[in-house]
């Protein structure tokens, strides 16, 4: 059994928690109205799920908001605390569980905002990070006691350390237009980035406080952009998602600079995120208001399966579940 859990930019509801069985088919599909254009989630430990809701900038709602939802034994989400973003249009999130600190990227304003949330889901604004005038902040990375964040409009990375509240260097630079999207962590040392304009795989080392470009892989042609990206640490498997050619691409990171190994369709318009698990993936396709649903082998390849019909579905979160007790409590 699986559950998926679905962000979308549908305005009349929250994210759906999706039910499938052991053959991947949909058995149930639920969603709330307590929020909606859930641009992002984070799905954490204690049935915790955090949302950034974008707002569009609005007249009346010109930031976008945080919010906290925590689920029931039936995975009802209920909110537990909800919060001004600081920001316009907050495309990503993400959460610190030891330091309980959140992580905000605030795209169309280009700032970045850090939270922390207690014991008792009070969320409470620890610092607003500004950058350049043209910066476009589009996600960030927990990383040890550092935050990297990534600046697409900017070109660059910067790098906070959480323990120093004002030490923020910028840690890369990148020219020739990159439009760095989505960073991943492989081992703390080596990262994995993809580019949007320039529809590329970098491989990234990290020493002394500062990233170096050690490989570039071009996904696509310029016509295309790069979009989401995903780490298999068990199997050293990469995942990218290309839109324009609306495709997957696997690459096998053993030898840590990434080796291409299969292309596949994305089966829908604008793949604009993809999970993974041990058995399953599952790719969002924003345009054509579906999810494609993919067989996966253990040696990290993709077999296609099916679609789900969903509205402008934006992220997705695999988790697996092993008893029959949760059936009893999804229904």
């Amino acid at each position: 059994m699986f559950k998926l859990y679905v962000g979308n930019f549908d305005v009349n509801r929250s994210f759906h928690i999706i039910l499938l069985d052991k053959n991947f088919q949909k058995i149930n599909d639920k969603s709330t109205e307590e929020s909606n254009y859930n641009s992002y989630l984070y799905c954490g430990n204690d049935n915790l799920v955090l949302s950034t809701v974008e707002t569009k900038g609005t007249k009346n709602n010109p930031n976008g908001k945080i919010v906290a939802f925590r689920l029931d034994d039936k995975d009802n989400p209920n909110i537990i605390a909800s919060f001004n973003s600081f920001g316009l249009n907050p495309c990503h999130i993400t959460y610190n569980e030891k330091k309980r600190i959140i992580s905000a990227s605030n795209y169309d304003s280009g700032n970045l905002s850090l939270f922390s949330l207690d014991t008792k889901g009070n969320l409470t604004l620890k610092q607003v990070l500004t950058f350049y005038r043209n910066s476009l902040i589009h996600c960030s990375l927990f990383n040890n006691d550092n935050l990297h964040i990534v600046d697409k409009g900017a070109s660059k990375i910067y790098t906070l350390n959480l323990e120093e509240k004002n030490k923020l260097i910028t840690s890369i630079t990148f020219k020739n237009d990159i439009q760095p999207r989505h960073l991943i962590n492989r081992d703390n040392k080596y990262f994995y980035l993809i580019s949007e304009s320039k529809p590329l795989i970098i491989t990234l080392e990290y020493s002394d406080g500062l990233f170096k470009v050690i490989d570039t892989q071009r996904l696509a042609n310029n016509e295309c952009t790069g979009c989401a990206i995903k780490y298999d640490k068990s199997l050293e498997m990469l995942y990218a998602t290309i839109r324009g050619s609306n495709e997957i691409k696997l690459f096998s990171t053993s030898q840590i600079v990434p080796k291409f190994i299969q292309t596949i369709p994305s089966f829908g318009l604008n793949p604009r995120d993809i999970d993974i698990s041990e058995d399953l993936a599952v790719v969002t396709n924003l345009e054509s208001n579906g999810l494609s649903l993919y067989k996966k082998y253990t040696d990290g390849t993709l077999d296609y399966l099916n679609n789900l019909s969903t509205i402008s579905p934006t992220f997705v979160k695999i988790k697996k579940c092993w008893t029959q007790l949760f059936i009893q409590h999804f229904f």
